[in-house]
């Protein structure tokens, strides 16, 4: 083969390759961007939302931090900051933690994926800013869940769980769910969730809270708005002498009585079977 063909040759492939590049990038799936705010000092263990297998090869996703501190992240699991396959590590978390990530995933079939997600990083006095929502309703008895970074790293390590109201411990609250029985407007605060897991032979805490809300309790009451009286009157204005009737029989009252007793057990069940949804 001549100089000027093995040149040919070679030009084609480099075409060939770039093209095939060209094409992978442009048809990347850039997903919907996570936002998680994070306490300084504790541990978080992230997995995108929409990822379906965490446990991928190393080799075929990379982890970086963007922005213009970008930095590629390792797997080096001496490093505070490291990823294993989906998952990504941030451990004893600091300030400087704060900002935009993101994974590219290329999968064996030459597709690719981006997994945006941004961390804030607050002190753990700002508990005003770290909830994750309120719970709201006028069930007597709650049940608040740990949020799901939290309960999901709990699982996956083998963790313990602890709970907090405000500041103060609540002794004997170890699942996953916390249930409070019977409560009042007392009740009302900030609960956090906590849980110590070990990785590596050490210890971390994640942690998340709900504020909770206790609604007046709602009463549902049942109302005869027709007829108005008792009696009435049978062919009112028509010759000859008036015939009252009652139109509420024994028996038609004992039905509105067990129909009254059925809604309000009705609303009780409705009331406790949702209050043990949340």
């Amino acid at each position: 083969m001549d100089v000027s063909r093995l040149l040919m040759v070679l030009v084609m492939v480099i075409s060939t390759l770039g093209g095939k590049s060209e094409a992978s990038n442009s048809s990347c799936i850039h997903l919907d961007q996570d936002l998680y705010k994070l306490i300084k000092g504790e541990a978080f263990y992230y997995v995108p939302t929409v990822m379906e297998d965490v446990n991928l090869p190393d080799e075929n996703i990379t982890w970086y931090k963007n922005g213009p501190d970008y930095k590629n992240i390792t797997t080096d699991e001496a490093q505070r900051i490291h990823y294993h396959g989906g998952a990504l590590f941030l451990l004893n978390i600091s300030d400087e933690d704060s900002g935009n990530y993101t994974a590219r995933h290329i999968t064996p079939s030459d597709k690719c994926f981006y997994y945006p997600v941004r961390f804030e990083v607050f002190s753990e006095n700002s508990q005003e800013n770290l909830t994750y929502g309120s719970i709201k309703n006028s069930y007597r008895n709650k049940r608040i869940p740990c949020p799901s970074p939290v309960e999901d790293t709990c699982i996956t390590f083998k963790g313990n769980f602890s709970w907090l109201k405000g500041n103060n411990l609540l002794p004997g609250k170890h699942e996953a769910r916390l249930r409070l029985e019977n409560t009042s407007k007392h009740d009302e605060g900030i609960y956090t969730c906590i849980c110590t897991w070990t990785y590596n032979n050490k210890v971390y805490n994640s942690s998340g809270s709900w504020r909770l809300f206790v609604l007046d309790l709602v009463v549902y009451k049942v109302e005869i708005i027709f007829p108005t009286s008792k009696e009435q009157l049978v062919d009112e204005g028509a010759p000859g002498p008036s015939l009252k009737t009652n139109l509420l029989t024994l028996s038609q009252r004992e039905c509105l009585a067990a129909l009254q007793r059925k809604l309000i057990s009705a609303a009780w069940h409705f009331n406790w079977a949702n209050s043990h949804e949340l």
